[in-house]
């Protein structure tokens, strides 16, 4: 009877619920963006020669503007486009006589119209598209460019 009485008793406590208090913790977070310009290359652009061959742009005929995607998460930021000095790819006599000119665009955040690429055009903060555009000019009057592969890089800042 006493081994009953024990089985009984310990049945009892394990079939007994157990009270337990409920509880909750805060879990903090916390995080920091820096101040940054973060430039993304989209697509590159083509030159075209005008009718006459005096000048190799990407905004003639055929040509193409290069694109780029530019990130801004505060302000005191500048965007500018250096031109080429010279055309890294050319034939013999391709970089006689030239001079070169970049301009960008922006839509997005920030909307700049048509600017030359030396003007630093100040940032505010978010996403902008920008497109770019190059030109090189024969800077005596009737010469053109000779045939042959041209290739130059304009250089996008945002500083």
């Amino acid at each position: 009877m006493k081994k009953l009485i024990a089985i009984a008793a310990t049945t009892f406590v394990a079939l007994t619920p157990i009270q337990v208090n409920s509880a909750t913790g805060n879990i903090p977070f916390s995080g920091a963006v820096s101040n940054s310009c973060i430039i993304t290359v989209g697509s590159s652009g083509a030159l075209a020669a005008s009718a006459d061959y005096a000048v190799l742009s990407s905004e003639e005929a055929g040509g193409a503007a290069g694109t780029a995607t530019i990130l801004t998460t505060g302000g005191g930021f500048s965007l500018s486009a250096d031109a080429p000095a010279s055309f890294g790819t050319a034939p013999a006599t391709g970089n006689t006589n030239v001079s070169f000119a970049a301009s960008y665009s922006a839509t997005g955040a920030n909307t700049i119209a048509k600017t030359d690429g030396a003007s630093a055009t100040s940032l505010s903060r978010g996403s902008s598209a920008i497109t770019v555009n190059m030109s090189g000019s024969k800077s005596v009057p009737g010469e053109t460019f000779e045939s042959g592969t041209y290739a130059a890089t304009v250089v996008l800042r945002c500083e």
